[in-house]
């Protein structure tokens, strides 16, 4: 949420002010918005098949089934999918709170607080460690496999658990166990280091399998994060982080799994892809709920409550560019940036924007509920490209005086509504046919100016009703856009449906080096990451 920060800065008080009522407003679970669909435009089973399928579709987002039925064996290594052990002859290493135990002297070193697995193979953790640390130092060619198998570990100076080197780490969460990970508030780091700095820290790849639960208290910075790639196949996740819950630095990919989530500062986070193929995540407090160069969902339900933007996709450059540049880059289009929505259920309750790429957006498929800003200085939708819906639903409400609606390209047609008076927060909205059948629904979670929505069931040429609260209009449907009434920025359709790819003039040529050469976007900044 970049574009629009020299606005915000003539803004700030009043929209200060706002954010203490929204995210008041935006506290409950946003599943609970009534949005509705009907089941031929959305695919959705009726009331009474969900209610009898809602324990085999927990059960399956935990395994991380997937309604496409992908074949994860054709796509991942076996060891990634491996979430046995039990014949593996594992490594045992039992804590009992200020000691451990290992059945291998020669694979574990037991040192004070500190358990060093040393080479590749199966360790399987159970107990209780009051103040200590898993330390994965083995070859760089290691794979490690760590079993949770009902683990609670405390660390009062660091992470209790650090994968500093092995080429990667296997992290299984054993059937119907519980595993808890919390660190310090403050690290305690040998001169020159500034690592780990997540409760659960692994300096290259990471995989995470197994139906069990992993309970992580991040007081000092991120819960899980990956230098290299993350991979999430299954498992139960509740996270409170004071920095982001989830970071893999490469790339993250979710196959399967429940997340409950608060952080302070990103939900999940990636400087490359950030993938969803099925999942059930909660984000119930965040800056910024998905954020990566690419955000990417195909399934599950997707519930987001962010400070700032919603889901965002963007290029990350290093801190050799200046504060100034990075916020010219952010208003260009970057054509390597976008959010795609393919499948699945996202909801999304956001102060920012609730949707921003600096490149493209492309929905189709699935549903996108949209509670978007109060303020002025942010829309619902923000991208700097264009934005093209073929398929699926949105619906959202937003503040209008920078509003983006759908591009020209779009398959599917959309309609979009300027309200002349704001209307209230707890406004029920539905889109109805001429026979009364519901197309969509919402109920308004924050006072609201714009609406749009966009199924495949509105056809051009056919008349519909909207009804907003007790007012109802009817609207014939023209072919692409349908425009009713008049933005607050002063354009009929809004802000604008399409952006262009603004150079030099409007935010700065990129930066280059000596020779002229632009520079790549960031994969090492220095510092944090």
């Amino acid at each position: 949420m970049m574009k629009k920060n020299i606005n915000k800065m003539f803004a700030g008080l009043a929209a200060l002010t706002i954010s203490i009522t929204s995210i008041t407003a935006c506290t409950s679970k946003v599943s609970n918005n009534a949005a509705k669909v009907s089941s031929s435009a959305a695919g959705k089973s009726s009331d009474s098949e969900k209610s009898a399928s809602d324990s085999k579709a927990k059960s399956d987002l935990k395994a991380g089934s997937d309604t496409q039925s992908r074949d994860l064996s054709s796509i991942y290594a076996s060891e990634d999918l491996d979430d046995s052990w039990d014949e593996a002859d594992p490594v045992q290493i039992t804590l009992n709170k200020d000691s451990a135990l290992t059945s291998d002297d020669s694979a574990v070193a037991v040192e004070g607080s500190v358990i060093t697995i040393k080479k590749a193979g199966v360790y399987v953790v159970s107990g209780e460690f009051e103040n200590g640390q898993i330390l994965v130092d083995a070859d760089e060619e290691a794979v490690v496999h760590i079993v949770l198998n009902g683990a609670t570990l405390n660390s009062s100076v660091s992470a209790p658990i650090y994968a500093s080197n092995a080429k990667k780490v296997i992290l299984t969460l054993a059937d119907g166990t519980e595993n808890t990970l919390s660190d310090a508030a403050e690290y305690v780091y040998a001169e020159g280091e500034d690592e780990p700095d997540a409760a659960l820290f692994v300096k290259n790849d990471l995989t995470i399998n197994g139906s069990g639960t992993l309970n992580i208290t991040a007081n000092y910075a991120d819960g899980i994060k990956a230098k290299g790639k993350l991979l999430i196949i299954s498992g139960s996740f509740n996270i409170r982080a004071a920095d982001n819950a989830v970071k893999g630095k490469d790339s993250i990919t979710i196959e399967g799994g429940e997340f409950n989530i608060e952080a302070q500062g990103k939900g999940m986070t990636s400087e490359g892809a950030l993938t969803v193929y099925k999942a059930d995540i909660d984000i119930t407090k965040s800056d910024e709920g998905l954020e990566g160069l690419t955000v990417e969902i195909y399934g599950g339900e997707i519930n987001i409550v962010a400070g700032d933007d919603g889901i965002n996709a963007r290029v990350k450059y290093d801190d050799s560019i200046s504060d100034e540049e990075k916020e010219r880059l952010g208003m260009q289009y970057q054509e390597s940036a976008w959010i795609k929505i393919a499948g699945g259920s996202v909801n999304v309750c956001a102060e920012g924007d609730g949707i921003d790429s600096n490149g493209d957006v492309y929905i189709e498929g699935g549903s996108l509920y949209l509670n978007g800003p109060e303020d002025e200085q942010n829309g619902g939708l923000d991208y700097n490209g264009s934005a093209v819906i073929n398929g699926g639903l949105y619906i959202g409400v937003s503040s209008s005086g920078m509003s983006q609606g759908f591009s020209k390209a779009s398959g599917q047609n959309s309609i979009e509504v300027f309200y002349a008076q704001t209307q209230a927060g707890g406004t029920a909205i539905s889109l109805t046919d001429a026979s009364g059948n519901e197309i969509a629904a919402i109920t308004a979670m924050k006072t609201f100016s714009s609406l749009i929505i966009s199924s495949p069931e509105i056809k051009a040429g056919e008349t519909l009703t909207l009804k907003t609260g007790e007012s109802s209009q009817e609207i014939t449907v023209n072919e692409g856009v349908t425009t009713i009434g008049e933005s607050k920025s002063g354009f009929p359709g809004g802000f604008g449906t399409e952006m262009p790819q603004p150079r030099g003039d409007f935010g700065g040529e990129p930066p280059k080096d000596s020779e002229g050469n632009m520079l790549p976007p960031d994969r090492e900044p220095s510092g944090r990451e």
